[in-house]
Formats: structure tokens, sequence, C-alpha cells
């Protein structure tokens, strides 16, 4: 790995120095280290999804999120900035994804606003939802590559895998789905799948529509409108059908905070958005009125290609109302869409629900090893819908708040009110025991219990 600039007028032209790595947190160095990742992109990302390892290794050297995502592309653009990028864009806000044209245009490579969304995924879902992504794209195309004919080259696989020939993409991603968790799945069992979905009658699945379906089963969440949020190309009708096939009963509240927090980016006057480019791009302002917040700019803007960068912010750096106001509608359509206004109902666990009418597999006794009985399912439905608060359910409901007033049907000697449940012994043994209301448990209102919200 080379990451000193190479002089060709310099005598002589090389050192001994020249090929040896000389800062180990150069971005430029981690830009290229990230070309050598055989990780999945979307279109037009190949210059920008580079910068995600760097991201992560400043995390690991001590940096926070913004710092190491700032450093990643060498840029003083943090999240939020990255952000605003996109959503001053014409593109934004007519609904159209970023454009990926093989020139300056381009509004994804060596830009922050190209990767973002994978640190927002990152930040909101964890680092591990993340690399369980990249890990379970690239273990696809290694199973592809073990069942594939390996009498014909290399490149011709790697075409017939990227044009999905031969298998059945629903079926397959279906099936990975129910090796239970994809940081377990192994190349050898996805080959098995190849060998038995594979038929002529193949359906075909983009690239952008197989990457939106692997990070939505990781996350436990459907991002689609999250993708499309970002701008993502690739994403049509058909893509959208195709990728509700296997997403669309995904749950979506979780989005929900990251839209409110997009939103409270969107510049509401010249201020906010002359803050915005101040911060990006201040060596190449003069001045700035201090009562209009108007950008006088220094005349070697004139020199900038206007498509991009600083070119474009000397082009674009009066507020435009209008525009805002369809960013503010593209988001609150999204909040709309999923809810996001809504107040959810407090969750309340049945006292009727018995798995196979037995009387002690009650919520209680789900309580007891949610992982696993959560998912058990009795006269249509699962435990997880009927019994939220010992399943920890809370993309439907919110959790019942700890008043500790609760006090059982049948008073006893030990067991009279919350502050009766005072050692481990206890708990196991009333925490479960009906209240005199013949509607709630012990854990849905005291505290001890660990069930209910005591914040």
């Amino acid at each position: 790995m080379v990451n000193h600039p190479v002089d060709p007028y310099a005598k002589p032209m090389l050192s001994p120095n020249d090929w040896k790595l000389t800062d180990v947190l150069s971005s430029l160095t981690w830009h290229e280290m990230g070309h050598m990742q055989a990780g999945p992109h979307f279109p037009g990302e190949a210059e920008a999804i580079v910068h995600v390892p760097y991201t992560y290794l400043g995390l690991a050297v001590g940096m926070n999120l913004d710092e190491s995502f700032q450093r990643s592309g060498d840029s003083p653009a943090d999240l939020r900035d990255a952000a605003i990028m996109w959503i001053i864009t014409n593109e934004f806000q007519n609904g159209l994804p970023m454009n990926i044209e093989s020139n300056p245009n381009h509004q994804i490579r060596y830009q922050q606003r190209g990767h973002a969304k994978y640190i927002d995924i990152a930040k909101y879902y964890g680092w591990d939802k993340l690399m369980a992504y990249f890990r379970a794209s690239n273990l696809l195309y290694e199973a592809y590559d073990k069942y594939a004919d390996q009498d014909i080259s290399l490149e011709e696989r790697k075409s017939n895998y990227y044009e999905r020939k031969k298998w059945k993409w629903v079926s397959i991603l279906k099936k990975v789905v129910l090796l239970n968790s994809i940081e377990k799945i192994t190349k050898d069992n996805i080959a098995k799948l190849f060998e038995t979905e594979a038929t002529k009658d193949h359906q075909m699945a983009s690239e952008t529509i197989v990457n939106i379906v692997l990070m939505s089963y990781v996350t436990g969440t459907n991002l689609l409108s999250f993708m499309e949020f970002w701008g993502v190309n690739g994403i049509d009708a058909d893509a959208k059908d195709k990728i509700n096939i296997l997403v669309g009963n995904l749950p979506t509240e979780s989005l929900c905070l990251i839209y409110e927090e997009y939103e409270s980016h969107i510049p509401q006057n010249q201020k906010d958005l002359t803050d915005h480019i101040q911060r990006l791009h201040s060596s190449y302002i003069k001045s700035i009125d201090p009562t209009t917040h108007v950008i006088t700019w220094k005349e070697s803007v004139k020199y900038l290609d206007q498509r991009y960068g600083t070119g474009w912010y000397s082009n674009n750096y009066l507020y435009d109302a209008e525009g805002m106001a369809k960013a503010q509608a593209r988001i609150s359509l999204l909040k709309e869409e999923h809810s996001c206004d809504v107040e959810k109902p407090t969750c309340k666990d049945s006292t009727i629900w018995k798995y196979n009418g037995v009387p002690e597999k009650n919520c209680p006794w789900v309580g007891l090893s949610p992982a696993k009985r959560c998912k058990l399912k009795w006269l249509g439905s699962t435990a997880q819908e009927e019994c939220p608060v010992s399943c920890g359910e809370t993309n439907v409901c919110n959790k019942p708040v700890c008043t500790n007033t609760w006090k059982p049907k049948k008073k006893r000697n030990d067991l009279k009110k919350c502050s009766s449940i005072k050692n481990k012994k206890k708990k196991k043994k009333y925490c479960k025991v009906i209240g005199k209301d013949d509607n709630t448990f012990a854990y849905e209102d005291c505290a001890k219990c660990g069930f209910c919200d005591s914040s």
C-alpha cells in the first residue's frame, strides 16, 4: 500500500519511504483499502462506500462518530451536514434518486452523503447489524460460486451471479432467514439452497433489491423507505413489489426517530442554510451580511466547476422556501406512512391467552423464556401479539409505566403489594400473580419485576 505522493520531477523520483505506510489513519489509505473489500453496494457508490471502514476504525481509536465520519472522507461534513447536502437538492425535493451520471453532476462519489446512510444504520441499529449485512452478502456470493459450474470461468460465474441466473432469489432469501441467524450461516448450507431451488424459470432481482432485503433482515426493519429517502438508484415499482414480498411485514416504527432527526436538519431560513455552507466551505467565503445572512463569495469561486462542491453551493446559497417546503412535505409523508406521530397504546398482556390451552402456559410463562416462547402460536395469535409486555414488544405499543400500586386479587401474609416482592425468590413466585382487578399481572406494574418502565 502506498500513501506517499510521488513527485515525477523529483530527483530521485522515488525514495525508500515512498513504499512505506507512513500514516495508518490516512483517509486516502483507507479509501484505497476500502476498494479492496468485496462489499455489496448500490449503483454509483463505489467511490463512497469505501469510506465506511475508516469510520469504524476511527471509533476504535477513540474518535466520536461524527469526527470519524468527517475524517473518513477528509471533509468537514458531519452526519447532519451530509443529510442537509442531500435534502437541499432538487432531486431530493422532487422524489428522484441521486444523480449517478459519469460526470461532475454525480451526487455520490467522494461525498459524505454517499455513505452517510450506512453510518446512520450503524448509529441506530448497531455496527454488528451492518457487518452482518456485509457478511450475508458475501456469503451469498461465495455460496453461489461453490454451487456454480466450476468448469466455466470465474468471470462467467460472476456474471451469472449478478444476473441472478439459475436461482429463485425469493425462496432462497426466505430460507436464508429461516436459518435462524444470518451471523451463523455458512456458504455450505446456502450452496445447498441454490442446489434445491435452482430452476430455469428463475426470478430476476437486481443488486439493489437483494441489498435492501438483506439489510432489512439484519436490522429487523423494512428499510425500503429509508433507501428511497437516500436516493438509492434502482427502486422502481417492480423493485418495491419484489422487496415487499420478503420484508413488507417487517416493522418500520424504528425509522420514526431517524426521520424526525432528518426533519430537524431542514434549513428553516437563510441563516440555517448559510451556517451549513460556512461549516463546509468557509475558505471561499468573503463575508456574510450580519442582517440578511447572505454570503458574498471570493472571486476564486468563479473558476470552480459549478456542478459540485463549493462551485455548486456558490449557485445555490440563497434560501429557497419553496424547495424547503417540498423537502418538509417529503419527510412529513414518510412520517405519516409509518404512523410516527400516532400515539402508541400501552402494552397489555392477555390474561386469557394460554398456549395449547394449558393454564400454566400463559403470558407470565412466556416471559420466562421470551426468545423461544414469543414465537409460539395458538388459535391464530402468537405469544408476541398476546403478551407484548412479556416479550418486550415496543414496536406497536409502549411499555406500561411502573406505578407500584398493584395489589393481588387474594391477599397473602407475604404478598400484599409491590413492595412485598423483595428478593429473587419472591420475584419468581409473585411477579406472575394476577391483581385484584382481574386484568393486571404484578410484573406489569411492579418495578421489582423488571418488565414495566421505571425510568
